[in-house]
């Protein structure tokens, strides 16, 4: 299945937010997209073991490691092996390779949730926006599926 052609992706900035398997979509369209790839978050992700990952990268950095590896993985080491956004802004990593994706929201493990005020953290440069769902909380209690389940009821 071609996902960056079902999901009508552009070269440039894709945000993906919501729950339920955002990490394994970034790793399918990374792999599927055609040219260069940067991944990276807003908030924190774990690194993606399969691609090469760079912590405090310059620009120069960035575009000599794309001369060997088409897919990398960038940002900025924290708590429990995590990372954070990248050290530089995703203005200049949109310079830099064919497409940049931003993992903009955390959902804790959970299939589905309920968005703060504050999220998610979606970057302006951003040309497009896709929100996932897993799928495997239908019929399933809120309390066991829903990252912020009291906030989910109350709003829906």
């Amino acid at each position: 299945m071609d996902f960056p052609k079902l999901l009508g992706l552009r070269p440039g900035v894709t945000a993906v937010i919501g729950s339920g398997g955002k990490t394994s979509l970034l790793r399918r369209l990374a792999e599927e997209l055609p040219g260069t790839v940067l991944l990276c978050t807003t908030t924190h992700i774990r690194p993606f073991e399969e691609y090469p990952l760079l912590t405090a990268p310059t620009p120069a950095d960035i575009r000599k490691a794309l001369t060997t590896r088409r897919i990398l993985c960038l940002g900025t080491p924290c708590e429990n092996s995590k990372l954070t956004a990248p050290s530089l802004s995703v203005e200049t990593l949109a310079t830099l390779a064919d497409y940049v994706l931003v993992e903009a929201d955390g959902a804790h493990g959970f299939a589905a949730k309920a968005h703060a005020d504050y999220e998610p953290v979606v970057p302006p440069e951003a040309n497009q926006t896709i929100l996932v769902f897993g799928l495997s909380a239908l019929g399933q209690p809120i309390a066991d599926c829903v990252h912020r389940a009291e906030l989910f009821a109350a709003r829906y």
